[in-house]
Formats: structure tokens, sequence, C-alpha cells
């Protein structure tokens, strides 16, 4: 099969345990994973969610099987080098950068520079609503606002695939998905034309189903 036939990725066989003799984290998971396909990893702390994420992205290795992106192998392949953006549960964003630097290190990274990484930073901040905080401090930011840079920081290098997890924890359950909230930045923002020019797949894992369909349901 020619490997533009083939699913963007695919999971064979893949098994996690952390230590030998050790209960599996994730067991015998065969999944494939379409272009354009938005798919949801939805389950119980324990469930192997963050697991399969971290495997896919390279941060961690399967203990059995093998996992495929675009029909080849990613068992050699660095994290740097699988073209996929990531939203840590717990952000991961940098304390000593700027808002717009945290946003600007993966393009940095790619060797994008100067006017064009600086067009792309204000193009992410506007999609996320953040305009005029590039030059914050992530402490200075609330728990859902640093959620949104990281959000950002992972879609600004346009990335084939985007790895999501627990991406909305820091925001209430009950919040109204009115005007200026951030579900509203999900739910209608990543709908606008600037969103739908970006094209990229999307897995996404998280433990609340009215957290995930408040904010990624179409309207």
């Amino acid at each position: 099969m020619a490997a533009s036939a083939s699913p963007l990725v695919e999971f064979r066989g893949v098994e996690k345990r952390y230590a030998a003799g050790a209960a599996a984290a994730v067991a015998g998971l065969d999944l494939a994973v379409e272009r354009g396909e938005f798919l949801t990893l939805l389950g119980p702390s324990g469930s192997g969610k963050t697991t399969t994420l971290m495997m896919l992205a390279g941060f961690e290795t399967p203990s059995e099987g093998d996992i495929y992106l675009d029909g080849r192998s990613l068992a050699d392949r660095p994290p740097h080098k699988r073209n996929m953006g990531v939203v840590f549960q717990n952000y991961a964003l940098f304390p000593h950068m700027s808002v717009a630097g945290n946003i600007a290190f993966p393009l940095r990274v790619r060797g994008i520079r100067g006017a064009d990484a600086a067009a792309k930073v204000e193009a992410a901040l506007a999609l996320v609503r953040l305009e005029g905080l590039g030059d914050r401090r992530p402490d200075a930011l609330s728990g859902g606002q640093r959620q949104r840079v990281a959000l950002a920081r992972a879609l600004v290098f346009e990335p084939d695939l985007v790895l999501m997890d627990e991406p909305l924890g820091a925001y209430s359950r009950l919040e109204s998905p009115g005007e200026n909230s951030p579900y509203s930045c999900g739910r209608n923002r990543f709908h606008s034309p600037a969103a739908r020019a970006l094209s990229f797949s999307a897995s996404i894992c998280g433990h609340s189903c009215h957290r995930l369909f408040w904010s990624w349901t179409k309207s």
C-alpha cells in the first residue's frame, strides 16, 4: 500500500509497561487516525490516555508494537522530527520566557526567526484571543490563559498532528460558553476563516465529556 493511502497515524499492537512484570499502562492498542480526523480519548485516570499521547509524541517508548506516521515507523524518529504539536496537561511553559517567547520557541527550533516568526506568533496569539499579552510572563496569566498559550505554541508551526492532554482542565465545568469565555475561543474562533486555513489532525484526551463537547463541537 502506498504511503499516501495509509492512515496518518497507526498503532499496531502497542503495549506500554513502566517496569518488568508491572501491569500494562496500555495493552494491545490497535488504532488508526485518518487525515483531518478529530479523535477523543475519554476515560478515567490511569486508563492510558496520556501514555498513549506521549508514545505518539515520542516522549515515551512502546514496550511492544510500533507506531506509524504516514506509513513509516516512528521507532527511531525523535520528538522534534515528528511535526506534532503537543498541549501538555501541566502546560510546560518556560517561566523565564515571555508569552511570545514561549510561542516562538518551536519556530526557533525549526530555524524560523525574525519577521516571519513574529508574524506567526501574532497570528497564534489572535487565534487564542491573547492579543496584547505577548510581553507578559506565564506567572502573570490565569490558568486558562496559560493553557491557551500552550495551545498557541502547539499550533504556531503548523503541525500535521496536534496532541492535547486535558487542554481545558483549567476551565470551570460550569463556566458559561459566552462571547468572552475560553469556550468561545474553542467553539467559535476555531471555526473562523483563520482557523479553517489550518490543516491538521487532532487527538485529545480528557475525563469530562462536558468540557470536550462544549469546547470542540462546531456550532
